[in-house]
């Protein structure tokens, strides 16, 4: 959660998933390469499953990394 929240444009990161292993980060102007390459860093597997805009016209953008 520390990386996610630590990335420029991040507005809010919750866990997600069954078993909480998926982060959700919202934001506007995040960098969703930079944010993939920082958790595979860090947890040696990570994938951006999906990357849009947010309904109010930010960005929008869902991480998802496995423990």
């Amino acid at each position: 959660m520390k990386i996610a929240v630590g990335v420029s444009g991040v507005e809010s990161a919750t866990l997600k998933g069954d078993d909480k292993n998926q982060i959700e980060v919202t934001g506007d102007g995040i960098n969703a390469a930079e944010l993939t390459r920082l958790l595979r860093k860090k947890f040696g597997y990570a994938f951006s499953e999906k990357v849009s805009p947010a309904a109010s016209g930010g960005d929008n953008e869902k991480e998802e990394t496995k423990k």
